[in-house]
């Protein structure tokens, strides 16, 4: 069953590959539940490193801190960010319990390719494919909060950010390469809610439905996405990852640029001192 998930996964991202935008990763998980091996052990400092393979990105992510790594623990959180669009870091602080989850940090991003949008009320698709403006070199001073409700065979989770832009010239609009909007800084706030079903040996499959509205008090109206989030287990420290939401309504017509698809890739976790593997 691993084998045929794994294939089924490397299948998709080989068909999405022609069609879908290289993502920059937003610097949170997908919420979706942790496997149960990572509860056991005791709590002690350490060092955790997660490694997540997609088919246009690579998001390393390192951990120091103290407790039960990547399941009740907090500590320092840094992640460098490196797409085929463009490369920078996030820094931060976190705290983690089981069903709940804050991070506050600073994230800055550099793009290849796109430039700063002169300020307009609507933005295409056609702008960000021709690069005009300054190059932007944005820093983002932000906060998420996450939880999630435990019931049989699932449950609901919920994300919320706030998120703090500078560092861009006035009279410019950006295209924040994280969250896939354009933006007039600087605060953009997040509000993401969903469902997962897990399922199969061990609720190794998880699958899912996520809605997601974004608000920029410098722009009008809602950008409000919805779509399919899952993952599958293949061992105690190793999985895959897929969230696919795209726009259901938007102030702008940016297509599969403005669409989230943060995960579409495998996993692996690791930690000093980790917890000992279940016998067969």
């Amino acid at each position: 069953m691993r084998t045929r998930v794994a294939l089924l996964v490397a299948l998709c991202a080989s068909a999405a590959r022609a069609q879908l935008p290289a993502p920059a990763p937003p610097p949170h998980d997908s919420g979706l539940p942790l496997p149960a091996y990572w509860e056991r052990g005791v709590s002690r400092p350490f060092v955790a490193a997660t490694l997540e393979l997609g088919w246009t990105y690579v998001r390393p992510e390192f951990a120091v801190g103290f407790g039960r790594p990547f399941h009740r623990w907090m500590g320092l959180d840094l992640k460098p960010i490196v797409t085929t669009t463009g490369a920078g870091f996030y820094a931060g602080l976190r705290g983690s319990v089981p069903f709940f989850d804050l991070r506050a940090g600073v994230r800055h991003f550099e793009a290849f390719e796109h430039r700063l949008l002169p300020e307009q009320e609507h933005h295409g698709r056609a702008e960000l494919d021709t690069p005009r403006g300054p190059e932007p070199e944005p820093y983002s001073v932000e906060s998420e909060v996450s939880g999630s409700i435990a019931v049989p065979g699932g449950g609901p989770f919920w994300l919320a950010g706030v998120y703090y832009l500078s560092n861009v010239k006035q009279g410019y609009h950006l295209y924040e390469e994280s969250l896939k909007v354009i933006v007039d800084p600087p605060w953009v706030f997040r509000l993401r809610s969903g469902y997962v079903w897990q399922f199969g040996p061990h609720d190794a499959l998880r699958l899912g439905i996520a809605e997601e509205i974004l608000e920029n008090p410098g722009r009008p109206g809602y950008v409000i996405r919805a779509g399919v989030i899952g993952g599958a287990a293949l061992g105690d420290n190793l999985d895959v990852q897929l969230s696919l939401l795209p726009v259901i309504h938007s102030p702008d017509s940016l297509g599969l640029a403005g669409a989230d698809f943060g995960h579409l890739g495998v996993r692996w976790r690791w930690a000093t001192a980790g917890p000992r593997r279940r016998r067969r």
